[in-house]
């Protein structure tokens, strides 16, 4: 992540925040469980408030608004979630155990009962209009180089015992 410029480090870190925060089946938030895959995001968020640390500084050095503004975190706790929550415990459902498909009443309605699943162009996801959430470009690929002067030497002198 050391070439990363501020913006790219701040929505690295929002974005893992993001997947790190999981609803409880009592309608709490909450970390993943200490499994392997929970494990992996809570490796990635401390790589990345490493980053900040050796970047700006101490915590809360680095951060800026920008983390938290551009884009809100759901509501995790708001009544919608509740509902959702009681929803899969009457059914005596973990939601780690789930897969949720979100969209228009009228495209749910027609997987469940037609078995119709509403597939959209990649370009449809990068529109502005989308939260973040839904927002992603599939047709562009970010590149980010950092290149230090020993490995551009390191680079070199590979070059030159192969010559």
């Amino acid at each position: 992540m050391k070439g990363l410029t501020q913006l790219e480090l701040n929505r690295r870190f929002r974005d893992l925040g993001r997947n790190l925060v999981i609803l409880t089946a009592d309608a709490k938030v909450g970390l993943p469980p200490l499994n392997p895959a929970g494990i992996g995001w809570m490796e990635l968020i401390t790589h990345t408030l490493e980053e900040f640390r050796l970047t700006y500084g101490p915590y809360p050095a680095g951060f800026t608004g920008e983390v938290h503004r551009e884009e809100r975190f759901p509501e995790f706790a708001g009544e919608l979630a509740k509902q959702a929550a009681s929803a899969l415990a009457a059914r005596g459902l973990r939601s780690r155990d789930v897969f949720l498909k979100f969209g228009e009443p009228e495209h749910m309605t027609a997987l469940l009962e037609e078995g119709r699943l509403r597939v959209r162009e990649a370009s449809y996801y990068s529109k502005r209009d989308h939260n973040g959430a839904v927002r992603d470009d599939e047709l562009a690929l970010g590149v980010s180089l950092y290149l230090t002067r020993d490995t551009i030497c390191r680079a070199i002198q590979r070059r030159s015992h192969h010559l």
